[in-house]
């Protein structure tokens, strides 16, 4: 059973200064309620179908809703001092992928009769982020073949953080073991502060999924594999003190995380070498010494939807959890990271679950340790399109879709952002990552802004209390 929702004001005084809105997943019986208010709201029932209650914060079905049966509640909001009452109506629509687009929906605004103000009324993502104290960061890659100089003004224009994509790996800086060659960052470093903007090292420092070319068993091994580390770090720390400028923060490692394997840890050269997880913790550990106050992170993919590919088989959901034990598991060996970075990849086929998400995100917050999410963007299909629910080829089908699940993801994700930024993984369609006929990007191939795309970060962003 999936839904489809509407919303309509009812009248009555509004919550705090701002819209109400409700959150949605694909799955589950229970469907958050939250307002854009400082404070905490209380949700009650006024009246409605007695298959719909609400409940922690939440409308719950005591039974699913039938395809193409409806059913509305009147759900009142209070945060003490101002009160609002409007209607929900959800409609059952039959399970599959040709209803995803419908189930993936947006966040929905109720202007309650008209009582409220519009929300802030920013124009540009950096603003709007910065008024919440938040960076808006943007994966630059000066060498890219497409790079020119209009479209890094229009990078250095709109973003507050840059993000060297792949450059700051050690992949990029260390083609032979003991060599070192800090050329691409050193140019990508050089742009950000001629523009005054801070940068961070995402993904990994050390990224086994997209190793250095030298690395295998035979290199890396359990004699040496923390004089490797010794030496990676003592050098990156070196190019920064060269540069006078150190980056904002610092993801430790990426992936490493692998459904497959009974332990659930990835199996790589440094892996085998530390006989597990500890090369991470000493990773960590040698980089806390050469970076003192720099906010250290583990990064991981995967974990932002329900699976990778039709709906049913909950890989996501299994990494998840997967990733949380062995977070606690670093923790238990000696490092627990400061924060967590989602990578955010987001593919229209993988599905979304609201409930899901947040219950994930309170996880990591409820661990003490903050969140990210340093790579943003949608993936149509693998460069594909996806029977029965976009039209082939249809360029107008992809970005619909894309920006409805980017702005229910970024809805749900946007409270949880306590480091404080965010990225997006490059800023027009000719740089994703993904090849020719993706168009995960704020921009087109032609530099257009895209509003939907633009509109799912940034009418987000402008919903808040005054």
């Amino acid at each position: 059973m999936g839904t489809s929702r509407s919303v309509n004001g009812s009248g009555g005084a509004p919550i705090g200064s701002k819209a109400a809105t409700i959150v949605q997943g694909v799955i589950g019986a229970a469907y958050p309620l939250r307002a854009s208010v400082k404070g905490p709201v209380a949700w009650s029932k006024v009246s409605g179908h007695s298959n719909l209650s609400v409940a922690a914060g939440a409308i719950v079905l005591a039974a699913p809703i039938a395809a193409g049966a409806s059913q509305s509640i009147v759900v009142r909001g209070s945060n003490g001092t101002t009160a609002a009452e409007f209607q929900v109506t959800l409609t059952g629509a039959d399970t599959g992928v040709t209803h995803l687009v419908d189930e993936l929906g947006g966040v929905l605004l109720d202007e309650l009769g008209g009582a409220l103000a519009g929300p802030d009324s920013y124009t540009s993502i950096k603003a709007a982020a910065a008024a919440r104290g938040i960076l808006y960061g943007i994966a630059y890659k000066p060498d890219h073949p497409s790079d020119t100089p209009t479209y890094r003004a229009l990078v250095l224009d709109q973003a507050s953080m840059l993000i060297p994509e792949t450059a700051s790996q050690a992949t990029a800086w260390c083609p032979a073991q003991g060599t070192y060659d800090f050329t691409r960052l050193g140019q990508f470093v050089d742009i950000a502060l001629g523009a005054g903007l801070p940068w961070i090292v995402p993904s990994g420092f050390i990224y086994p999924a997209h190793d250095m070319p030298w690395v295998d068993d035979t290199t890396v091994t359990a004699a040496n594999y923390q004089s490797i580390i010794d030496g990676l770090v003592s050098a990156f720390a070196a190019f920064c003190t060269s540069k006078g400028s150190w980056p904002k923060r610092i993801n430790v490692t990426n992936e490493t995380i692998d459904n497959a394997q009974t332990d659930k840890w990835r199996r790589h050269s440094w892996y085998n070498a530390a006989g597990g997880p500890a090369w991470i913790v000493y990773l960590a550990q040698k980089l806390r010494a050469a970076f003192p106050t720099t906010p250290l992170g583990l990064c991981q993919d995967l974990t932002e939807q329900i699976n990778t590919g039709l709906i049913g088989d909950n890989y996501c959901v299994n990494m998840r959890n997967a990733f949380l034990a062995k977070v606690d598991e670093l923790t238990g060996l000696g490092w627990k990271p400061d924060y967590i970075d989602l990578q955010s990849h987001l593919r229209v086929t993988g599905g979304f679950d609201a409930v899901g998400i947040r219950n994930y995100l309170e996880a990591i917050k409820g661990r003490g340790i903050k969140i990210t999410a340093g790579e943003l963007d949608v993936r149509a299909a693998n460069g594909g399109v996806v029977p029965g629910m976009i039209s082939p080829t249809t360029t107008p089908g992809i970005d619909a879709i894309s920006a409805q699940l980017m702005a229910q993801y970024f809805a749900v994700l946007l409270p949880y952002l306590s480091m404080g930024d965010f990225g997006v993984w490059c800023l027009g369609d000719a740089y994703n990552a993904w090849g020719v006929g993706e168009r995960s990007l704020i921009y087109d191939t032609s530099l257009n802004v895209k509003p939907a795309m633009r509109d799912a970060f940034l009418e987000n962003l402008n919903l808040r209390s005054a």
